[in-house]
């Protein structure tokens, strides 16, 4: 066993784009799974000064909105910066449906034989 490393640990606080982006994938991930607990999501976000990307797939019995959750989770952040507020930022979105059909018949194992049926690749 090794016995010299270093541990490295990042911290953001609220505000912080990649606080916020994590919040709004988060809410996303969240709403397909209140809506279908059985959801398969995958949701990336990124932002920039007055801007939110969003890139999400998922095999769901139903979409969620991912634009009003974008625009809702940065309201509850408070955001009110000139440049970047939920009511003026511009939200642009992927959104890749897939098939349910797919991950039924097609389950991944994790390294435990457990059922990981999230989609593997990158979006």
């Amino acid at each position: 066993m090794k016995h010299d490393f270093i541990l490295t640990s990042e911290s953001v606080t609220g505000g912080h784009p990649d606080k916020l982006c994590d919040q709004v994938a988060d809410a996303i991930v969240d709403g397909f799974l209140m809506q279908d607990p059985y959801a398969q999501v995958v949701a990336e976000c990124a932002a920039a000064k007055g801007i939110v990307f969003i890139a999400t797939r998922f095999a769901a019995e139903t979409p969620v909105d991912v634009t009003f959750m974008a625009r809702q989770v940065t309201e509850q952040e408070g955001s009110t910066d000139a440049h970047f507020n939920a009511r003026d930022c511009a939200v642009m979105s992927h959104i890749q449906e897939q098939s349910l059909d797919y991950y039924r018949i097609h389950p991944r194992r994790d390294e435990r034989g457990l059922d990981d049926s999230a989609p593997a690749e990158p979006l």
